[in-house]
């Protein structure tokens, strides 16, 4: 499970147990101590320009260049919810990370 473009984002989990990389093809999860792989986030029509990971480890958001915010199982790599938003994400927007990790961790709460 190796994603083949160039990152277009980098994100570790508060523990630094969790290493979540996106790209042109894709995102996807790897225990950041082994590199082993430990979920691939499939759905997005296209690109994968960012992400964010709950504070507890336990979801990953991720902003797609189709237009979606999806909200995943950070262990399984399931669909938790799925958003669309008005513009596609833009992976130069660094001033939205803190407002994706807050939405990140609330959801993780309400699971």
């Amino acid at each position: 499970m190796r994603l083949g473009a160039a990152p277009t984002d980098v994100q570790l989990s508060a523990d630094d147990s969790l290493c979540v990389i996106t790209g042109a093809d894709g995102c996807a999860a790897y225990d950041f101590g082994s590199g082993r792989p430990l979920s691939r986030y499939t759905g997005h029509a296209s690109g994968v320009a960012a992400a964010a990971v709950s504070a507890d480890g336990s979801c990953v958001l991720t902003a797609g260049a189709d237009a979606t915010l999806r909200l995943w199982s950070a262990a399984t790599g399931k669909l938790i919810f799925l958003q669309a938003v008005s513009e596609p994400a833009d992976p130069a927007a660094d001033i939205y990370l803190p407002l994706w990790h807050s939405i990140a961790s609330a959801c993780a709460l309400m699971q």
